[in-house]
């Protein structure tokens, strides 16, 4: 099918309501004495609080408002007051989001916390660990974790590699439809040693890296395979929740298509289910349609390209580093050998370049992986990859507190 540019989108205006991206999150100010957070909202943090919740009244309406005070248990007024404020702050102080994330919250001293920052406003991040709906659900994460460790301890009866990938397979598909979600496609392609897997939302495609598929995985190897797929199957129902919130939003199909290049019969059964804009998934859909077909699109298109870009300059550091070092093991030897004056001269010399080669070259690689950190965090702060990392987070967590892993 041919796709016509974004651009070359004009929206029927009479019927698509466009949505702004959520305005970022206030920051929250450290107390001096101990180097966290304040226990309890300051007089400024409420004002900014309000200010962050009127700018984004086109979604956290009151009937939104509501249905956040009703699971924190607070006074339902549908207003941003004091008490809803200070409540959403408790919540945000208190959430576990080692256990639900695998990570924590970093300050800008260093200091980590195991929840959120304290500020009041509830971004769409946190409305979607609040409201925790499809793949993000606590108890996906538990029966998931129970189905992998059912492949791990049967990996080894099944005696092909079509029969290992035909199991995961089914995993997949069985925790796809549960949740309302149309199975991907699932192929096992050769892929480099570093990737696990990859989701195409184009092409509807989970792709393994055919490799995985060996009999002699290890039981850890196995879990991080089914973990990343995991992964990349939220990435699935991310770009599901986009397209049920453009249907929501007014779209049309053809309009969707043009705008996403995705599949018919994806974008048909997303019109069988859309998301209200102005919902608590209204909410959580509308960060993933910003950032993919949205007003964040380029960015995180740009931040992609970064990354690949800044990947590639580490590796070939490395490379440069690691033939200079094996070089110079050569010329070690060839001046041991030496048995002229003029000969082990002349190696003290190449010795002497190459110590200085060296030094540049360390310094080229300290400042290329400097800036591959950089664009790794960039990319991890991409909504998408954000959730998605959170989801695989979580697995590995419940694992652990558990015992399994």
């Amino acid at each position: 099918m041919k796709v016509k540019s974004p651009r070359a989108i004009t929206p029927d205006t009479a019927a698509v309501t466009p949505l702004k991206p959520t305005t970022p999150e206030p920051t929250a100010p450290i107390d001096p004495a101990t180097g966290f957070t304040f226990d309890n909202l300051t007089n400024a943090q409420f004002k900014t609080a309000r200010t962050w919740y009127k700018a984004n009244a086109q979604q956290y309406t009151p009937t939104v408002i509501k249905a956040i005070q009703e699971k924190l248990q607070l006074p339902v007024t549908g207003t941003v007051d004091h008490a809803f404020l200070n409540g959403v702050a408790s919540w945000q102080a208190t959430f576990d989001l080692a256990l639900y994330g695998g990570r924590s919250t970093v300050l800008a001293n260093g200091n980590q916390l195991g929840g959120f920052l304290p500020t009041g406003a509830i971004t769409p991040e946190q409305m979607a660990k609040l409201f925790p709906a499809g793949l993000a659900r606590p108890e996906s994460f538990a029966r998931y974790i129970k189905e992998t460790d059912r492949i791990v301890q049967t990996w080894n009866t099944l005696d092909t590699a079509s029969k290992r990938k035909q199991a995961i397979e089914a995993l997949l598909k069985q925790f796809s439809q549960a949740n309302g979600l149309p199975a991907p496609q699932f192929t096992a392609t050769p892929m480099s040693a570093s990737l696990l897997g990859t989701f195409t939302f184009k092409t509807w495609q989970l792709e393994l890296n055919a490799s995985t598929l060996r009999p002699d995985m290890t039981p850890e190897e196995i879990r991080d395979v089914l973990d990343t797929l995991y992964h990349e199957t939220r990435h699935a129902e991310q770009n599901f929740m986009a397209l049920r919130l453009m249907v929501g939003m007014g779209f049309t199909p053809t309009q969707i298509a043009a705008r996403t290049g995705m599949r018919p019969v994806i974008i048909a059964a997303a019109a069988r289910k859309p998301i209200s804009p102005q919902s608590v998934q209204g909410i959580v859909a509308n960060e993933f349609y910003q950032s993919s077909f949205g007003a964040q699109a380029t960015s995180r298109k740009d931040t992609m390209a970064n990354l690949s870009l800044r990947r590639s300059e580490w590796e070939i550091a490395k490379d440069e580093l690691r033939y200079l070092e094996s070089r110079r093991q050569e010329v070690v030897q060839f001046q041991k050998e030496a048995t002229s004056a003029a000969e082990k001269a002349e190696r003290q010399q190449q010795l002497k370049t190459l110590d200085a080669q060296l030094k540049t070259a360390r310094t080229k690689l300290s400042n290329a992986e400097r800036r591959y950190d950089a664009a790794y965090d960039a990319y991890r702060a991409i909504p998408g990859e954000r959730d998605a990392w959170d989801t695989q987070g979580a697995l590995d967590t419940i694992r652990a507190r558990s015992g399994r892993r």
